[in-house]
């Protein structure tokens, strides 16, 4: 087997003839269906309590609008006592202090907001555009993207090998050979992992080289032995 994970293919095919996106990603986890946009909510509007408690500390915002949350308060309480600890702040005044604590907390509060927004599922992507090339993507958890883009002119076959990985686990990974390039002086790798990530099972590894071999070259046999009947 290629992972001791199992793992889910999505296949997006706007044209079955020229252009299909494979999609390998985890199972959805429970945190990230169920739990995250309600978690978001409630600290945007613990947020949003404390954004207006600073305004009304800093005098922005009407005397009659009275914001007042208990377990706000207690926090804010403690947060003052434990900076009152600190040498460099305890010369503060306690107005001072407190619009200090409250800042602190907005902005801790606001990066945690953005980081569960962030938060989603890793995914590796590989679109096939028929006569063009192919687009390899990787999405990490914090939905960063590294993207790489093979012109047909320098693939030269799509193909699973067999190897090793970890500590001595065999596995099967799907790669693009492509025309090795020379940069700098070294010979770049004509190698590019599909989906490196995950390296899911022999079972979608077939599936999806099959497909895109069809998608490519119009036959599932490799480029080059097509090419030279050609």
């Amino acid at each position: 087997m290629s992972s001791r994970k199992d793992f889910v293919l999505n296949i997006t095919s706007v044209d079955s003839k020229n252009l299909a996106t494979y999609t390998v990603s985890n199972k959805p986890s429970r945190f990230l269906t169920y739990w995250k946009v309600p978690l978001v909510a409630v600290l945007c509007g613990i947020l949003v309590s404390f954004v207006l408690r600073l305004a009304e500390e800093a005098g922005y915002v009407f005397e009659a609008l009275d914001i007042y949350i208990p377990s706000a308060e207690i926090f804010l309480a403690n947060a003052e006592g434990w900076a009152r600890d600190v040498p460099v702040l305890q010369s503060l005044t306690s107005a001072a202090l407190r619009k200090l604590c409250l800042t602190g907390t907005i902005v801790a509060l606001s990066l945690i907001v953005l980081a569960l927004i962030s938060l989603q599922e890793p995914q590796d992507s590989m679109m096939i555009i028929k006569d063009m090339g192919i687009q390899l993507s990787s999405r990490d958890r914090w939905g960063f993207t590294e993207q790489e883009f093979i012109p047909l002119s320098d693939t030269i076959d799509i193909v699973i090998h067999e190897g090793f990985y970890g500590f001595g686990q065999v596995i099967f990974y799907m790669c693009v050979l492509t025309s090795p390039k020379h940069k700098s002086g070294a010979e770049e790798n004509g190698i590019k992992v599909v989906f490196p990530n995950f390296l899911p099972r022999k079972s979608i590894l077939v599936d999806v080289c099959r497909q895109s071999r069809e998608m490519l070259y119009g036959t599932t046999k490799r480029y080059t032995q097509t090419s030279e009947k050609n």
